[in-house]
């Protein structure tokens, strides 16, 4: 056997070059030893690697290819051939749910809705004949939706659904296992009794609360108003989507209406103190309104608030130290603009002495004020303007001039205005701003000492007779 010294290509007895390169061949033969029959293996390895050919190279690189393309198209074949089957099974399933949405239409009498439903059945699986009957029967006008029949689902569909549900369920999927149950009980609303009822509501709940975790307020009331639906009763239902609507309304109220930030958090703090961040956001929420009554030299407000901040038991962003330093500072302040306004009063008389207050006389110091009713909308005034206004009476039912009433809005903006003289003795209004904001309202001395508690008033900036009013009724009594 020879071999070509420069291609390796095997030659052939008798040829004097290689058919391959054309190269001029040696006339010594290349034997094997006389070993080779017994040591064939280590003969290969003396003499390895072996010499290929380009044209074998190309030949086995074909051969190669060949299998790898038909193994491709195989498992491409089979591919195409599960996908396929998935999709029609999952599309066969989706008209079935449609379907029955299409018959709780009809039930409802909402025909148009129910087409449309048929309809989306029909494109999904075109042969299903009937759905194409009762499509046909509800958009003609004399059809008889009584022969539109209901539909059981194949048993393999309901499974399927189950098992995605229940599987979504055991993983923490809580939305999305809600969303598979509620195609199940769609497509079939008795499926195994009672358990997918069960396990629907409870996929809606868990939902709800991880959606709260996760600061995403209006899924959480979707989610408990779906569970709502299914239990209408249910008292943890009904106090989780209290609690999510209540906190969303704070978290609206926050950097623009601190007042009504903290009449929503202290509602939820009331009840559950534990509950997510409520602690934290209403003792801020009585700081930042503390701030705001003190940035504006209103120092009793700003302590009262600074005060009840402490009161809430939980840590929060601004350290107690500087808490306490807050409040003692603006009691202080509070505590000087007393005296200030004490000593600027002439001396009160001995009680002995002391007449009975006469109509139109000023509050001495130390007299308080209630609201006689809370606020009321006016409609008849329409909306020439907007304004808090009222009427102060003394202990005796008379009217009072001379008092100080004030109204602080969100922002810490005051209006005031005091009670008149005759002959409109005792009315008094409080031109407020046109834009949507609620106001504290309070009886006030010369000081801005409070004579009474404060009263909220919430005025939307539009005028709609009966629901949306400009003018804003609150009268006042002394003690």
């Amino acid at each position: 056997m020879q071999i070509c010294p420069r291609c390796g290509t095997v030659i052939r007895e008798g040829e004097t070059e290689c058919a391959w390169c054309k190269a001029p061949l040696l006339t010594k033969e290349v034997v094997a030893p006389p070993s080779a029959e017994k040591d064939w293996a280590g003969d290969i390895a003396s003499r390895w690697p072996l010499r290929i050919s380009p044209r074998a190279w190309l030949s086995l690189f074909l051969l190669t290819a060949g299998c790898l393309l038909v193994a491709m198209t195989v498992f491409g074949i089979l591919g195409v051939y599960r996908g396929t089957r998935d999709r029609t099974f999952e599309n066969r399933r989706a008209a079935v749910v449609h379907y029955q949405k299409g018959l709780e239409y009809l039930r409802a009498d909402r025909r148009e809705l129910a087409a449309a439903e048929f309809r989306e059945a029909v494109h999904l699986v075109p042969d299903f004949t009937v759905a194409q009957e009762a499509l046909q029967v509800v958009e003609s006008e004399e059809g008889n939706i009584q022969s539109i029949p209901t539909l059981t689902p194949a048993s393999d569909v309901l499974a399927a659904l189950y098992a995605e549900g229940k599987s979504l369920y055991d993983n923490g999927q809580w939305a999305e296992a809600a969303t598979k149950l509620e195609e199940l009980v769609g497509a079939a609303p008795d499926y195994r009794g009672g358990e997918v009822q069960t396990l629907l509501f409870d996929a809606h709940m868990q939902a709800g609360i991880a959606a709260t975790e996760a600061n995403a307020w209006d899924k959480a009331l979707r989610q408990f108003d779906q569970a709502l639906a299914l239990r209408p009763n249910d008292s943890d239902a009904m106090r989780q989507r209290r609690y999510a609507e209540t906190y969303r309304q704070g978290l609206q109220a926050w950097n623009s209406a601190w007042d009504l930030a903290i009449q929503a958090f202290a509602r939820i703090y009331q009840e559950a103190p534990q509950y997510h961040d409520v602690a934290t956001r209403l003792r801020e929420a009585h700081i930042q309104y503390g701030n705001v009554f003190y940035s504006k030299h209103i120092w009793c407000q700003a302590a009262e608030q600074y005060r009840a901040a402490i009161q809430v038991d939980q840590t929060a962003e601004t350290s107690p130290q500087n808490l306490q330093a807050q409040k003692a500072d603006a009691e202080r302040r509070c505590d000087a603009e007393k005296r200030r306004a004490a000593a600027t009063r002439p001396a009160t008389p001995p009680p002995e002495s002391t007449p009975a207050p006469e109509a139109g006389a000023p509050p001495a110091q130390g007299y308080s004020f209630v609201a006689v009713a809370p606020p009321a909308a006016d409609y008849g005034r329409g909306c020439s303007g907007h304004y808090i206004f009222g009427e102060v009476y003394n202990g005796g039912g008379e009217p009072l001039s001379g008092v100080h009433i004030r109204a602080v809005d969100q922002w810490g903006n005051v209006y005031a205005n005091t009670s008149k003289n005759p002959p409109d003795q005792g009315l008094y209004d409080i031109p407020i701003n046109d834009v949507a904001t609620s106001y504290q309202v309070s009886v006030v001395d010369e000081a801005n000492v409070a004579l009474s508690t404060p009263v909220i008033v919430t005025d939307t900036g539009r005028f709609v007779d009966g629901a949306e009013a400009c003018w804003h009724r609150l009268d006042w009594q002394q003690k």
